[in-house]
């Protein structure tokens, strides 16, 4: 070892051996003047050394001793820097960056996550993309708005509690509030609502207001309420829970409203299962939330918090009034498809658009409204309800400028409210020849009609007109006389569809209707177009119509289809 460290070359290996020794540590034998002298005489140093085998070793073994001191005593320092790093980052990030405690009641809402959150899909349906588009494309967004929220979807219902009976659960605002202490009124005394249950103002503060409406419900109801007069959006909360059993002469009944303000944050000081835990607090009250869910995140409040609730929801009534509600808008197909899944096959979603306020008759609808909309034509579940403005509103009806006061406009408003699980009708159109419904119609069922019309909320009408020829005057088709015969059209819709109903639609769900249905260029044919343009009031279409009629017979007999849709429904 010796050998190899000095080597028998003198000066190369000879300094890397005193470089080896001398950048150790001095040991405590040896004095300061002592290891200076070997310093100043390296070169003579080095030769005593090299010729002083044991003087070496003895040097070497002190040497590397101090050097195993020295490291340990690094590890030991480096060990205990972590250690105090580690804790120091607990501290501050207990205090800064964990979730709500009790302690913690003035939290920044935009850090607030729910446990457990979901992973977020990055992908996104047709639809949502398209409306996406309409959306960017119809408004004036900024760059924050750019980074939309990743649509959910849930792959399978949650909806795994039983359901006893109804249970309604409201999410929305102050609006949406009211509207769901008078239609709980209703619900549980069947008479209209005193002025004092939708109105904050009549009493003198909103602790008092909290504790008078939840006692209204004679102990049915408990509230999980603070606030003050000097309002803040992040401190206040409310969010009422109903709970009324079978017996007693009532019919089973749950009912919950969670305050949340458009894209602003919802929030909760108790969980999907302390509800009857809920208490309305004074306004110094300091404890902490342990849930909260932005408005974009609705989804997940949803899948995380509502399907937790000790009754699964049958119906779900949203909205977002006058509050900012851009990136709602964006990601409503999910928070709309996940408030589907959790409450199952029976499950209804109402989204409320925008009330007017004091002072106009007319409505200004948001662009979560709108979004609404687009999604109320693609799911029979959903219902986009505008609020009417036909019925005279006067300035005494309201309380502020945003607000009634006159309960009957609630009770008015909550008329698409209803515990029953109404049916959807829709009518699809279909036309064209036989020769490519037989390859398509299997499709035509699966992929267009049942996503939008899925039994049991809806009953699919398919309005159909086609003949097993291809229809043209002079056609080498299977009826060279291009008629279009009753029979063909009628029996050969009936003989299509009929073979696959019973694997997505139960009987009554898909109803095939007739369509009469004319020889071409006959008299009953001209007969039937004269009296259908005779029916229309816009000279262009029947101008247009006309031309038709005589270019191309076969087009103008598909608007018999279209004609019967219009008449029948």
């Amino acid at each position: 070892n010796i050998k190899s460290l000095g080597g028998s070359g003198g000066g190369g290996g000879g300094s890397a051996l005193s470089s080896g020794i001398d950048t150790d540590p001095l040991p405590e034998s040896e004095s300061y003047d002592d290891h200076r002298q070997e310093r100043l005489s390296t070169t003579g140093n080095r030769r005593i050394n090299r010729n002083n085998p044991k003087a070496l070793s003895s040097r070497l073994s002190r040497s590397r001793s101090a050097s195993s001191k020295s490291t340990c005593n690094k590890t030991k320092a480096i060990f205990w820097t972590l250690m105090l790093a580690g804790i120091i980052c607990l501290y501050f990030g207990n205090k800064y960056f964990s979730k709500p405690t009790i302690g913690n009641p003035h939290l920044d809402r935009n850090h607030l996550h729910a446990p457990q959150t979901a992973a977020k899909s990055k992908s996104r349906n047709k639809d949502e993309v398209l409306l996406m588009l309409k959306l960017k494309n119809s408004t004036t967004t900024t760059d924050e708005d750019e980074e939309i929220e990743s649509a959910h979807h849930l792959e399978s219902s949650t909806a795994s509690l039983s359901t006893p009976f109804p249970h309604v659960v409201f999410i929305g605002d102050s609006l949406l509030r009211y509207a769901y202490l008078e239609w709980l009124h209703h619900q549980h005394y069947h008479s209209p609502a005193p002025k004092s249950l939708i109105n904050e103002k009549r009493l003198d503060s909103w602790y008092s207001f909290f504790q008078s409406s939840t006692a209204h419900f004679q102990g049915y109801m408990t509230c999980d309420c603070r606030r003050s007069y000097e309002w803040s959006l992040g401190k206040e909360v409310e969010n009422r829970y109903y709970f009324r059993g079978n017996g007693g002469g009532y019919k089973g009944l749950a009912a919950t409203y969670i305050q949340a303000y458009g894209d602003n944050q919802a929030h909760g000081r108790v969980g999907a299962n302390e509800f009857r835990d809920a208490t309305v607090s004074p306004a110094n009250d300091t404890t902490g939330y342990k849930w909260g869910y932005m408005g974009w995140d609705w989804d997940n409040l949803v899948k995380e918090y509502v399907a937790k609730l000790e009754i699964t929801p049958t119906l779900m009534v949203f909205n977002a009034g006058f509050w900012p509600n851009d990136k709602i808008s964006r990601n409503l197909g999910s928070i709309l498809r996940s408030a589907k899944d959790v409450m199952g096959d029976h499950g209804r979603v109402v989204w409320k658009g925008i009330t007017p306020v004091r002072g106009e008759q007319s409505v200004h609808p948001s662009s979560s409204d709108l979004a609404a909309k687009e999604w109320s034509y693609r799911y029979p579940w959903l219902s986009y309800e505008v609020f009417d403005t036909s019925s005279s509103i006067n300035e005494e009806d309201y309380f502020d400028d945003k607000h009634f006061s006159n309960p009957s406009i609630y009770r008015e408003w909550n008329q698409g409210i209803t515990l029953s699980h109404a049916v959807v009708h829709r009518v699809f159109i279909l036309v064209g020849g036989v020769r490519t419904l037989s390859q398509t119609q299997d499709s035509i069922l699966k992929n267009l009609i049942y996503p939008i019309c899925a039994p049991p909320t809806c009953i699919a009408h398919l309005v159909t007109h086609f003949s097993r020829a291809d229809n043209r005057p002079g056609s080498k088709g299977e009826d060279p006389g291009g008629k279009v015969l009753a029979a063909d059209s009628n029996d050969g819709a009936s003989e299509f569809f009929d073979p696959l109903n019973n694997d997505m639609f139960p009987d009554g769900f898909l109803i095939v209707h007739a369509v009469d249905g004319y020889e071409i260029g006959s008299a009953e044919e001209q007969r039937a177009m004269d009296l259908m343009e005779s029916e229309i009031e816009d000279p262009e279409v029947v101008h247009r119509l006309r031309v038709i009629r005589y270019g191309d017979p076969r087009r103008y007999s598909m608007w018999f289809a279209r004609a019967y849709a219009f008449k029948h429904f």
